[in-house]
């Protein structure tokens, strides 16, 4: 048995396109609480940093703090380069402790840090948790976008 059926011939009275602009205002905006839920928050200045730009059906996420990229992916020999980070000119990086310092060494009475290279940082990894977390969650956000678009 062959049954054709042709678009034309099923009248969704614009739902099929409010169901799709809607998931994706509404998944848009669940993925923006879960990147700022999982971004780190030692000032909040890169947690308040995201935006969420939306045309049609595609989405950008941007943050606006530059160290952004290095606290996701890593610096120094946890990052691309696999390097350690050394002084672009002179001979000594200098550090001014924040809470999170816990070195023992080259301190001076200003309370100022001197290293030849330091390793870096770990990448967080915040985005990929975030991305991980969105995709488990799609099938009950397309579940309420379906009850709020086709409900009679």
């Amino acid at each position: 048995m062959i049954i054709k059926v042709n678009s034309t011939d099923i009248n969704f009275n614009g739902d099929i396109d409010k169901f799709k602009d809607l998931f994706f205002h509404i998944g848009g905006l669940e993925f923006l609480g879960i990147l700022k839920k999982n971004t780190p928050k030692d000032t909040g200045h890169l947690h308040s940093a995201w935006h969420m730009e939306q045309k049609g059906f595609k989405i950008r996420y941007t943050n606006s703090a530059k160290y952004a990229g290095w606290v996701n992916e890593g610096t120094g020999i946890y990052g691309t380069k696999r390097k350690r980070i050394t002084p672009k000119s002179g001979k000594v990086l200098v550090f001014r402790p924040g809470k999170k310092f816990n070195g023992k060494y080259g301190k001076t009475s200003n309370g100022k840090y001197f290293f030849r290279s330091v390793n870096g940082q770990k990448g967080q990894h915040y985005v990929e948790k975030s991305t991980e977390k969105i995709k488990q969650r799609i099938p009950t956000i397309m579940q309420n976008v379906t009850q709020l678009t086709f409900k009679k």
